[in-house]
C-alpha cells in the first residue's frame, strides 16, 4: 500500500509494506519518514523567509542581530510553516469542490494565515517576550507592512500546494490509465490465445474413435498421449507468459504427432533451430495457428504429401522464426490473411507493440511462408 503525496497535508509520511527483521519481528521502515516534495518545498520557502527576515534586521538599527533575535525568528518561521500545514489540510478537504470554489477557499485561507502571521509576530516579539526597546505601534502602515510580506509567503505556499497536488493527481491518472490499458491488453491477449481452432480437437477425437473401432490400440494410445500432452501445455500456460522456444517447439511436435498419426507418412515436419536459440523466450502457442494454417492449406492442395518447416535464426538482437509449407501455388492477386494469421499478428502487437514484426507471402513456385521477428529475450 502507498499513500500518495496528494493525500497528506505535507506529504511527509508514506505507507510501505511491513518489513521483517531477524526473528520475525517487524523492522521499522525508515523510508516512511522520507519527506515529500510539498514538505521540502515548504521548508525551503520558510528558510528563504528566515534569511530574508534576518537580512532585514541588518538594515534596522533597532533590530541589531542577536542570538535571541535569530532564535526568535527561527521559532516564528517554524510556526508559520506549521500554519501552512493547516492550510494544506483544509485545502485537502475541498477536493470535491469545483476549481473556482477551491481557489476562493485558498484566497480566504491566505488572508486568515496573514492575520495569524500578524498576531504571531506581535505575540513573540512584543507581548510574551518583548525584545525591542520601542513598543510596537499597531498602525495601518505597520499592519500593511507585515501583510505585504506575509501574503507573498502564504501565496507562494498555496501555489506550491496546488502544483504538487495537481502533479500527483496527474501521475495517479497516468498510472490508472496505464494500468487499465495493461489490463485491457492482457484480456485481449488471453482472448486471442484461447482462439484455438476447435476443429482440431474434434478431428482428433474422431480419429481417436476410429482407431478404437478398428482396434489399433497402439496408435490410439500414442495419439491419446500426444493429445493429453498438448492440451496440458495449452491449458497450464498463462496466456500472458513467455516460454522457452524449446518448450514451444516440443508442444508443436506433440500437435503434429497427432496429425501424423492421422495422415501417416504424407505429413513431414522439418525443424531447423540452432541450439543456442532454444532458450529464447516466445509467447506460448504463438506457432500453433501458423502450423495449423500450413497443415490445412498444405493438405488441401497436396493430398499426396505436405511438408511443414520451422526455421529460427538470430538477426542482431532479434529472433526471426519462419514457418513455411509447400501448399498452394503462387498466383497474382491480393493475399488476405485468415483468422489464424490475424490472431498471431494481433498478439504480437499486444505483447511487443511496434517491436514485434509479422510478415507473410506466397513462395515460388508454390507454398506459403510466415515470418515472425521478435526482440531476442533469454530470461
Amino acid at each position: 500500500m502507498r499513500i500518495d503525496i496528494a493525500e497528506t497535508p505535507l506529504g511527509a509520511v508514506r505507507a510501505a509494506p511491513e518489513r521483517r527483521a531477524w526473528g520475525g519481528r517487524a523492522a521499522f521502515d525508515w523510508s516512511r519518514l522520507r519527506p515529500g516534495p510539498l514538505t521540502i518545498g515548504t521548508a525551503m520557502l520558510w528558510l528563504v523567509a528566515y534569511v530574508n527576515l534576518m537580512s532585514y534586521s541588518l538594515t534596522m538599527a533597532s533590530e541589531a542581530p542577536t542570538l535571541d533575535l535569530a532564535l526568535r525568528r527561527a521559532i516564528f518561521c517554524v510556526c508559520c510553516a506549521g500554519m501552512c500545514g493547516v492550510v494544506y489540510a483544509v485545502l485537502d478537504r475541498t477536493r470535491a469542490l469545483a476549481t473556482g470554489w477551491r481557489y476562493a477557499a485558498a484566497g480566504l485561507l491566505i488572508l486568515l494565515a496573514c492575520v495569524a502571521y500578524h498576531y504571531l509576530f506581535g505575540l513573540l516579539f512584543f507581548i510574551l517576550w518583548p525584545i525591542f526597546h520601542e513598543p510596537f505601534n499597531w498602525t495601518v502602515a505597520s499592519v500593511l507592512t507585515i501583510f505585504t510580506g506575509a501574503i507573498w509567503y502564504f501565496l507562494s505556499s498555496v501555489i506550491l500546494y496546488f502544483a504538487v497536488s495537481y502533479g500527483a493527481e496527474a501521475r495517479a491518472n497516468e498510472r490508472r490509465l496505464a494500468e487499465s490499458q495493461r489490463l485491457a491488453l492482457d484480456s485481449q491477449n488471453r482472448m486471442l490465445r484461447y482462439q484455438i481452432n476447435p476443429h482440431f480437437l474434434f478431428n482428433s477425437l474422431n480419429a481417436l474413435s476410429s482407431l478404437v473401432v478398428y482396434k489399433e490400440s497402439e496408435r490410439a494410445d500414442e495419439m491419446l498421449q500426444s493429445l493429453s500432452s498438448f492440451l496440458r501445455y495449452s491449458l497450464d500456460k498463462n496466456p500472458d507468459d513467455k516460454v522457452a522456444l524449446a518448450e514451444e517447439l516440443d508442444a508443436q511436435r506433440q500437435y503434429l504427432r497427432i496429425e501424423q498419426i492421422r495422415f501417416g507418412e504424407r505429413l513431414k515436419f522439418v525443424e531447423q533451430v540452432p541450439e543456442e536459440l532454444m532458450a529464447a523466450r516466445v509467447p506460448s502457442l504463438i506457432l500453433q495457428p501458423l502450423i495449423e494454417n500450413a497443415l490445412k492449406h498444405g493438405f488441401r492442395v497436396m493430398p499426396d504429401g505436405a511438408v511443414i518447416e520451422v526455421h529460427a535464426a538470430r538477426a542482431g538482437e532479434r529472433l526471426v522464426i519462419t514457418v513455411r509449407d509447400n501448399g498452394a501455388p503462387a498466383v497474382p492477386g491480393e493475399l488476405k490473411p485468415g483468422v489464424g494469421l490475424r490472431n498471431v499478428r494481433r498478439r504480437l502487437e499486444v505483447i511487443y507493440g511496434a517491436a514485434g514484426k509479422f510478415e507473410y507471402h506466397r513462395r515460388e513456385p508454390r507454398g506459403f511462408e510466415v515470418t515472425l521477428s521478435l526482440p531476442l529475450e533469454t530470461k
